[in-house]
């Protein structure tokens, strides 16, 4: 969720990037990460692009990026990873078992 905010931020900055501005502010999404929140944040391009450089999320006053989301986030990719290592690792299983078989019976492969 906060990579698909940061995206719609950074497509606003393109935006803004393209017009005549000044000083003006932009509006953009709070990157907290928390399903309900609906916040912006009003920053200049200067302003945003020092957050940018700082590696830091947008963020609302009084925010803070969802650790916990981010740690089950990275815990589920492991998890799917895993899963499918796992499933390589038995084909492969089964098809040195099936070359083995059938070296024993003499078979080419």
């Amino acid at each position: 969720m906060t990579d698909l905010l940061a995206e719609v931020n950074e497509r606003v900055r393109e935006l803004a990037d393209q017009r005549p501005h000044g000083s003006d502010a932009w509006d953009f999404q709070c990157e907290c990460g928390e399903p309900e929140c609906q916040d912006v944040v009003s920053l200049t391009l200067p302003e945003y692009e020092l957050i940018r450089r700082s590696g830091t999320p947008i963020l609302a006053e009084g925010h803070v990026p969802s650790r916990f989301r981010l740690a089950r986030d990275r815990a589920t990719e492991l998890r799917n990873e895993a899963i499918a290592l796992r499933r390589q690792a038995r084909h492969q299983a089964e098809r040195a078992r099936r070359v083995r078989d059938a070296d024993e019976r003499g078979e080419s492969h």
